[in-house]
């Protein structure tokens, strides 16, 4: 009789272990796909191709490392705020996404991993990780089921749009807006945590991709000032004021002292967009269709476009497009509220004359530059609305042909995403010998993205400065004639970009 329970007993274990497999093999399916659509061309390589360019995806690999040497005190990046670029002009963390949600995984995989270059590429494999979990978890707090909720974080996490996007590797730092709002499905559970996690996480995307966290505002405020014409969500705002009044008065204070010196350092630039650097980056309405899908490039082709340059591609695919904003619309109550937002920003976003009066008017606008990044917010709305879709769709048939589709359009063609050999790239850093009397290093071609942010690299290997810089801002490097200032000859090998004809995102046509 013991030995019948006994097995009846691990009968019943077996069948619960089965099914919580069976709960989650949608979860794995996903993102074992996203995985191997993103990263197979570094895969296949041997880890030896990196993502993004040598430029910008660069720059972004020697800011985390800037933490990492903040923390072990090199006397170099011993001032949190003074990268040691760009020689002797001060505050140069505050030129860039100051990146610390991406830093707080960074740092703690520097400390197994000796290489920073290999480190990056686990970085970047484990972000992914954390986009697609945090936004499937957010989708099963919303009642999807697993299907739609792995669906919706496939293209939230791999979407095509995303991996053409792969030389601005910061703008993959989005799962702090996700976990804000994950944060918010506790409300009824737990106020503080609801309210005062909303907050921090909101904050900690601020600290890591400004544009992100202004972006997500913006649109929030809008989406706000249209549901506010529904009589039920003025019910529910209201009361949503009187029973959480006391926990918006202690957080609020608190998330904007948490941004003070984030907007303090900000602000010590003195630094505003000019409206023709604006139009420069402006596209037109295309960009949010078009796309580096394998399916799609065909037609897209007979598109046509205003203005060509790297930021042309905004899209998820055509049918996954159309899909998403069917899947937005059936979203219960508010649907048509987040169509509306989404297509009201599309126009604003492409249209000159509109975002010329955004520019002027609106707080903080006239530090945006590439507006067509709201694209990442976007993303948002388009996962939600195909994990509707799905879940409203109760035609085995069209799920899977959709389903299928939908997948074949996320294969991108690989351009603009892994574009540099990391051994070839590490090697010319360490064979580059410098002066013993050497304090600031600098490349006379400082016009260069590449060759400054090697000099950039090279210094930081040398525990010296750079005159030479890689920033959203460019400021002309300050020489002397003092002995500890060195030239250097800076000669791109040809294995560091191993890809011809795709050295540039501002190559991109279809």
């Amino acid at each position: 009789l013991t030995f019948l329970n006994y097995c009846s007993y691990n009968l019943q274990m077996f069948d619960n272990f089965k099914n919580k497999l069976k709960n989650f093999i949608y979860f794995i399916l996903f993102l074992f796909i996203g995985i191997i659509i993103f990263f197979c061309p570094m895969f296949i390589s041997g880890f030896d191709l990196m993502p993004g360019d040598a430029g910008d995806a660069s720059l972004i690999n020697y800011t985390f490392e800037h933490y990492w040497l903040w923390l072990h005190k090199v006397p170099q990046h011993q001032l949190f705020w003074n990268m040691p670029f760009y020689y002797p002009y001060l505050n140069t963390m505050a030129w860039s996404d100051v990146i610390a949600g991406g830093a707080v995984l960074y740092v703690p995989l520097r400390i197994f991993i000796k290489n920073p270059f290999t480190t990056l590429q686990v970085w970047l494999i484990l972000i992914c990780i954390i986009n697609y979990t945090s936004f499937y978890a957010l989708l099963r707090r919303f009642k999807y089921n697993q299907l739609c909720s792995s669906v919706g974080a496939f293209i939230f996490a791999f979407g095509v749009m995303r991996y053409f996007k792969m030389c601005h590797l910061n703008y993959y730092i989005q799962y702090p807006l996700i976990l804000s709002l994950l944060c918010m499905t506790y409300l009824k559970q737990n106020k503080h945590f609801a309210i005062g996690g909303f907050f921090a996480f909101l904050s900690l995307q601020f600290w890591s991709v400004f544009t992100l966290g202004y972006f997500f505002c913006f649109t929030g405020i809008v989406l706000g000032a249209f549901l506010l014409c529904n009589q039920s969500f003025r019910k529910i705002l209201v009361d949503f004021i009187k029973d959480y009044y006391k926990q918006l008065i202690i957080y609020i204070p608190l998330f904007l002292l948490s941004l003070a010196p984030l907007a303090y350092h900000y602000m010590l630039l003195k630094q505003t967009r000019s409206f023709d650097e604006v139009l420069k980056f402006l596209v037109d309405f295309t960009i949010w269709f078009r796309n580096e899908s394998f399916l799609d490039s065909f037609l897209l082709k007979y598109l046509p476009v205003i203005q060509e340059h790297g930021e042309t591609c905004a899209g998820i695919g055509i049918i996954t497009i159309i899909l998403a904003v069917f899947g937005i619309f059936k979203v219960k109550k508010y649907g048509k509220y987040l169509l509306i937002t989404l297509i009201f920003f599309m126009i604003l976003c492409s249209n000159a004359f509109l975002w010329h009066f955004v520019y002027n008017y609106v707080f903080g606008a006239n530090g945006m530059r590439v507006i067509s990044r709201i694209c990442f917010i976007f993303l948002i709305l388009y996962a939600v609305g195909i994990a509707q879709f799905f879940q409203s769709n109760k035609n085995k048939i069209l799920t899977i042909i959709c389903l299928i589709v939908l997948i074949a359009e996320q294969i991108s063609v690989p351009l603009h995403t892994y574009l540099w050999s990391k051994s070839a790239y590490y090697n010319y850093i360490k064979s580059k010998s410098i002066p013993k009397n050497c304090r600031v290093l600098y490349e006379k071609d400082y016009r260069s993205v590449i060759k400054s942010t090697f000099v950039m690299w090279i210094a930081s290997e040398n525990n010296i400065y750079s005159a030479n810089g890689n920033t959203g801002i460019f400021k002309h490097p300050i020489l002397n004639d003092s002995p500890d200032y060195c030239k250097i000859k800076i000669k791109i090998p040809k294995k560091v970009l191993p890809i011809p004809g795709t050295t540039s995102p501002k190559k991109a046509s279809h």
